[in-house]
């Protein structure tokens, strides 16, 4: 029901951009009259996360520090994980939201104020979200985690893992990786339609998410191949 509802979705977009050819007439989709409103909305959202993510910091750091027994270390640690889970997907959004708003701002040529609150906030955002990898620490206080300033920070976390939080993560890295190629595939298609009927070329955009999808599908089948 799910994927019909979807191909339903997406069919009727297809349908209404060839009807809309088919005619003679064209659309426009200027986002100039309302770039001010997206540039606050998004820093807004932005500012929100960033609190969110503060506020399971210090949550962590509490819950970290309180003493357990029996069944109950088990609701911690689960907790715990939860807690900064939620606190690296917040401040993750927050970042690409905040440079979603500051390329808003930076196209339309908005306030300096405006611009300034966005700069900051994108700031803050790409803190938070480098140095959520340090506050693994509260959820295994008995590894000895490497520093997110190694190169191989990536690799180092993944081998000092268990095979079952390795399985969670490549589980969860595959899925992404399929959504991934489908999104960006969906989102070429979107811009060619949108370039030709709204006569505003997004062919560096096409080009560039067409880079994207060769280089994400070359890494990962190289790896197949060569295990």
């Amino acid at each position: 029901m799910k994927k019909f509802i979807v191909s339903l979705f997406i069919g009727g977009i297809v349908g209404w951009f060839i009807a809309s050819g088919a005619d003679g007439s064209s659309f426009t989709l200027s986002l100039y009259s309302i770039a001010f409103e997206i540039s606050v909305l998004f820093s807004a959202i932005s500012l929100l996360l960033i609190g969110m993510s503060f506020v399971n910091i210090v949550k962590l750091k509490s819950l970290a520090s309180k003493e357990v027994t029996g069944d109950e270390e088990d609701v911690k640690e689960d907790r715990l994980y939860k807690l900064f889970s939620d606190m690296t997907l917040a401040s993750t959004v927050s970042v690409i939201l905040s440079i979603v708003a500051f390329a808003v701002i930076a196209i339309t040529d908005q306030s300096i104020v405006l611009t300034i609150i966005v700069a900051a906030t994108a700031f803050a955002a790409a803190m938070i979200n480098y140095r959520s990898p340090s506050y693994m620490k509260y959820v295994h206080p008995e590894r000895d985690f490497p520093s997110v300033n190694d190169k191989e920070y990536a690799k180092k976390l993944f081998d000092m893992s268990d095979e079952g939080e390795r399985h969670i993560m490549l589980q969860g890295l595959y899925k992404s990786f399929t959504i991934g190629n489908a999104l960006l595939l969906f989102a070429m298609i979107g811009c060619v339609f949108y370039s030709v009927y709204s006569n505003e070329s997004q062919l560096f955009s096409i080009i560039v998410m067409a880079l994207i999808l060769i280089v994400m599908n070359m890494q990962y089948m190289l790896k197949v191949r060569n295990r």
